[in-house]
């Protein structure tokens, strides 16, 4: 049985302690997540199954931190009938995915995530270009610097969608939601990475996020 839980251990969103494995599914059915502030709240935590019956047919599911758990994974999506409602993701070079989990990788929808402080390179894209046809490529960047997107040709070239994340400052060199939604700058958290080729943005603002696109004409 698969869970959503975004860190390796229960402490810091959860009322419980440890890892999640070392735990059945009732007694983390027992505990409460917490909100961003540390608060317990009234949810308790999902497994992928319950997640994806909820989502069919209704979004897009992005399934983060999932590298270890492809095979589990596949078999839920497929039992739930929606394996093409989910995008699987890994930061690793595509060789060493295949050996993991070889024509496996065939069957669902891919994005590599580029992390370019940490080795990410334009040879990762052009491998999985080569032999994966990913639908998007995520760039990960602590600095504000357009080179970062300098393979934004490479990517589109082969059909797929340039994917930054705007959650922290760290994701998208600086240029996150809390600029755009508390300092009162979309351009400067949104725009600058729309001028710089930027079809996706991953954000915990949808709502804001939306009516800032929807203003420039670039949301129907």
């Amino acid at each position: 049985m698969l869970i959503i839980l975004h860190d390796q251990t229960l402490n810091r969103s959860t009322t419980g302690k440890g890892k999640p494995a070392d735990l059945t599914l009732a007694e983390l059915k027992k505990l409460k997540l917490r909100d961003g502030l540390g608060v317990p709240t009234a949810y308790t935590i999902p497994t992928l199954e319950e997640v994806m019956n909820l989502a069919k047919g209704k979004a897009l599911v992005n399934l983060d931190h999932s590298t270890p758990y492809y095979k589990e994974a596949y078999r839920i999506l497929k039992k739930t009938g929606t394996l093409e409602q989910a995008i699987f993701k890994s930061d690793e070079p595509y060789s060493k995915l295949y050996e993991k989990y070889g024509t496996l990788l065939d069957s669902i929808t891919f994005m590599p995530v580029i992390e370019t402080d940490y080795g990410g390179t334009s040879q990762m894209i052009s491998d999985y270009q080569k032999y994966l046809k990913p639908i998007a490529v995520e760039l990960v960047f602590s600095k504000d610097t357009a080179s970062v997107f300098q393979n934004n040709s490479l990517i589109k070239k082969a059909g797929a969608k340039v994917w930054v994340n705007s959650l922290w400052p760290d994701l998208c060199g600086g240029h996150n939601d809390d600029i755009a939604v508390l300092d009162n700058q979309p351009e400067k958290a949104w725009g600058w990475p729309i001028a710089h080729g930027t079809d996706i943005i991953q954000t915990d603002r949808p709502k804001e996020l939306i009516a800032y696109l929807r203003k420039r004409k670039l949301h129907r």
